[in-house]
């Protein structure tokens, strides 16, 4: 990956941000049609990942949050769910560094 093209909605105008690497933001619902036919996902649209870890199926790309897990609307989510994500995150970057060989 080097870049994203960015296309402004009201005037067409596009323009290339450079960039290394991309994390999508999905939200209350897994919204992963970007995904679809990339990595392994459940019926649901969530991203399967190896249990304990968050490698998806293929190698080198990894899943967290809610792509990955289903925790109910963000009035549902507690101190313990916070937790978790937080945790979740840091499995990836110690997954990143380990793929790395940083």
């Amino acid at each position: 990956m080097s870049g994203i093209l960015l296309r402004r909605l009201d005037t067409g105008e596009e323009t290339e941000l450079e960039a290394k690497g991309l994390f999508y933001g999905i939200g209350h619902s897994p919204n992963s049609q970007l995904l679809e036919g990339q990595v392994e996902l459940d019926s649901s649209g969530y991203v399967l990942v190896r249990e304990g870890t968050s490698n998806t199926s293929v190698e080198g790309v990894f899943a967290a949050g809610d792509v990955q897990v289903f925790f109910g609307t963000f009035s549902n989510l507690s101190v313990l769910v916070l937790t978790l994500l937080s945790h979740i995150g840091s499995i990836i970057v110690f997954a990143i560094f380990s793929y790395l060989s940083l």
